[in-house]
């Protein structure tokens, strides 16, 4: 099923579900660094661990949170037919 064939509101559904994985994704990394790094040296502010994106795999949790986001969608509309 090709998501550019749905209807308007679908499609704005993928994409703010997206958004919201993406922003839940970070805010999970962050917690798992501050539960990894809490016993060593503490967890840093969140601003901080941002600012240190590449260093600490920012990018990389909101990506990995929009396609959870994305893919919860997809799948809700492929069992909608």
């Amino acid at each position: 099923m090709n998501p550019l064939n749905w209807k308007t509101e679908h499609k704005t559904a993928l994409v703010i579900a997206t958004g919201i994985g993406c922003i839940l994704g970070v805010v999970v990394g962050y917690f798992v660094f501050a539960a990894e790094a809490l016993p060593q040296y503490g967890a840093q502010p969140f601003g901080t661990w941002l600012t240190y994106s590449i260093h600490y795999g920012v990018y990389w949790w909101a990506i990995a949170g929009g396609l959870v986001g994305g893919s919860i969608v997809y799948v809700k509309r492929l069992n909608s037919n």
